[in-house]
């Protein structure tokens, strides 16, 4: 009796399981056209360099000019090239496309005013991040002394657990739960 009764509640869950799957119905089959370009740190020399604000705002709005000529809707941007940031991050120092300097604040937030006009035209903006290469060894000094890179290349062990050296450059470990959480961070 005990068998049956459980077996006829495993039936009922499963016929109001599948109830509900049935429900749920959603369209698959219908397609967004994605017509998209890839902004990488390479193509930041004429957005950034040394620019004040309104200079800056008004070189984003030119691009996005271009791009809606193009009937472009979608822009996947380089936000994050060697563990640094083109916002004011609370992890990584802003990068040295942001204000000709390593750790330099442009004074304004840069990926804020990209958004904001991308968002006047209709156009979706994805961070693309390069989560594990990072600075230069000659670099090192130049971030601000409270950076992670810098901290964790001045402690012996936090270096040999979390950095690998590659020829002259410093790759984040992605084995280490250190880097794990500073990537989700």
């Amino acid at each position: 009796m005990k068998k049956l009764l459980i077996v006829l509640l495993c039936l009922s869950l499963f016929t109001g399981c599948k109830q509900s799957w049935e429900e749920i119905n959603v369209n698959l089959d219908s397609t967004i056209k994605i017509q998209a370009v890839w902004f990488s740190y390479l193509d930041y020399a004429d957005l950034f360099r040394n620019k004040q604000e309104e200079s800056f705002k008004n070189s984003v709005s030119a691009m996005f000019d271009n791009l809606e000529s193009l009937e472009i809707n979608r822009l996947y941007l380089h936000v994050s090239m060697f563990t640094d940031a083109i916002w004011p991050s609370e992890y990584y120092a802003f990068s040295s496309y942001c204000a000709g300097k390593i750790g330099k604040n442009p004074g304004y937030d840069p990926l804020a005013i990209i958004v904001e006009e991308a968002n006047t035209r209709s156009i979706d903006v994805e961070a693309w991040i390069n989560p594990f290469r990072s600075y230069k060894k000659e670099e090192i000094k130049s971030l601000p002394s409270n950076n992670i890179i810098r901290k964790w290349v001045n402690d012996s062990k936090l270096k040999e657990k979390n950095l690998f050296l590659v020829d002259g450059r410093y790759y984040l470990n992605p084995g280490s739960e250190d880097v794990q959480k500073l990537i989700e961070n």
